[in-house]
């Protein structure tokens, strides 16, 4: 789908595709809500949201920093990086778990309940995609800053995220067909693409862009209070401040990513040392 006329788009469509998985509460999915330890890496389908991570997380700045290194960068380092790859400071690998284990930080965090009661979103398989998308996007703006290392980490989160997506709605759509399965999922697919983009662009505006991108990602052009709306909005500034304070040592060796509460300025102390915790011995195989 053409990213540029989503918002033209008509989600009716899509939302009669996928009414049999993302109308499902995600609270009937216990079973299988955690993704701990991560089993061995599932290869990516056709579908895969790791074609597009390029062209994704904070566009103009990504494209900007790209753009000065290609510049500044000699002859004989365009060969080398071309033969051998671009020298990191941690090894690949290493990164590639930080990744998964950043998508861990996320879910770990993310309370669908209380988003549920405090903006009024149905609870919903489809309302905790767009939350998971929400979280997401706001670790890859910090990690567009990184690097080579941060382009790395971003492709492995998105990863780990895409696999888990697929895991959660097969379980909540046993009952449909596989062809309908495969459509909800080219849903979601398309929606991250456009969600990614709308909020990049609200980003790099004022608040009323911002609230704008919020409406159509967040609440899908539905009515919403104006107040929930600029609830949203605040979120989203302070959430960005907030991780793009964050070390970046810790980020790329261990990708712990912590989030502000939806109400007030302080992070869970608590929160923070058990996630800690539990990413040092945490054991993820690729």
């Amino acid at each position: 789908m053409n990213v540029l006329g989503w918002s033209k788009f008509s989600l009716r469509r899509l939302n009669f595709v996928c009414s049999n998985l993302s109308q499902r509460s995600l609270h009937t999915l216990n079973p299988v809500l955690q993704i701990q330890p991560l089993e061995a890496r599932l290869k990516p389908s056709s579908q895969s949201l790791l074609q597009f991570t390029p062209l994704v997380c904070s566009t103009c700045s990504t494209r900007f920093l790209q753009t000065a290194s290609a510049e500044n960068s000699s002859m004989w380092s365009k060969v080398k990086n071309k033969i051998l790859g671009p020298e990191l400071t941690i090894p690949k690998r290493s990164l590639a778990l930080a990744g998964y284990k950043m998508y861990i930080c996320i879910t770990d965090q993310l309370d669908l309940e209380e988003f549920v009661k405090e903006i009024n979103l149905p609870d919903t398989f489809n309302s905790w995609v767009i939350l998971l998308d929400l979280h997401v996007w706001i670790c890859m703006v910090r990690l567009s800053n990184m690097g080579e290392e941060g382009k790395i980490l971003r492709q492995n989160l998105v990863q780990a995220m895409w696999q888990d997506i697929q895991k959660r709605g097969k379980q909540l759509g046993k009952e449909v067909p596989g062809g309908t399965q495969r459509r909800a999922l080219q849903h979601y697919n398309d929606m991250l693409r456009a969600y990614l983009f709308n909020l990049d662009e609200g980003l790099l505006g004022d608040d009323r862009v911002l609230a704008g991108s919020v409406w159509r990602t967040v609440f899908e052009k539905q009515q919403v209070d104006p107040e929930v709306l600029a609830l949203m909005v605040h979120y989203i500034r302070k959430q960005i401040h907030h991780v793009e304070k964050q070390e970046s040592n810790l980020i790329m060796s261990q990708g712990l990513i912590t989030f502000l509460p939806l109400h007030g300025e302080t992070e869970n102390k608590d929160l923070r040392t058990k996630l800690i915790t539990k990413l040092f011995n945490q054991r993820v195989m690729l």
